[in-house]
C-alpha cells in the first residue's frame, strides 16, 4: 500500500514538472529562442563631482523598483546592472545623502560600458 502511495506521488510529481516545462516555454518563448532580452552590463567611470562616497542606480521598470549601490573609490565606481533599460543614477555623499540626480540609460547586447558623472 505504502509503495503505491510512493509510486504515485513520484509519478505526480514528473508529470507536473513536465507539464510545469511546457508551460514555462509557451509563457516565456525567449527561453527557447535563443535570444536574450535582458543581459548584466558592468558600468564603470569616474566621477567629477567633489564629496561623492557612493554611486546607486535605480531602475522603475515595470512594477518593480531596483537599486544597486556601489561605492566611489578615488573618484571611480564599478557597478553591474542589467542593460537595455534606463536608470536613475543619484550621486551620495558619505552620509547617503542624495547631492545630484542624473539620469543614464544602458544599453542591451554590450557586457561592459563606461559612464562619467
Amino acid at each position: 500500500m505504502i509503495n503505491k502511495i510512493v509510486i504515485g506521488v513520484a509519478i505526480g510529481l514528473a508529470v507536473g514538472l513536465v507539464l510545469g516545462v511546457f508551460v514555462g516555454i509557451a509563457v516565456y518563448p525567449s527561453l527557447h529562442s535563443g535570444v536574450v532580452t535582458r543581459n548584466q552590463v558592468q558600468v564603470s567611470g569616474t566621477i567629477l563631482e567633489k564629496g561623492i562616497s557612493w554611486i546607486q542606480f535605480i531602475n522603475l521598470a515595470g512594477n518593480t523598483t531596483t537599486a544597486t549601490t556601489a561605492p566611489v573609490t578615488n573618484g571611480a565606481y564599478d557597478v553591474l546592472i542589467v542593460g537595455g533599460q534606463s536608470y536613475n543614477v543619484y550621486l551620495l555623499n558619505q552620509h547617503g545623502v542624495d547631492q545630484k540626480q542624473l539620469s543614464l540609460y544602458v544599453p542591451s547586447g554590450v557586457t561592459t560600458f563606461h559612464a562619467d558623472f
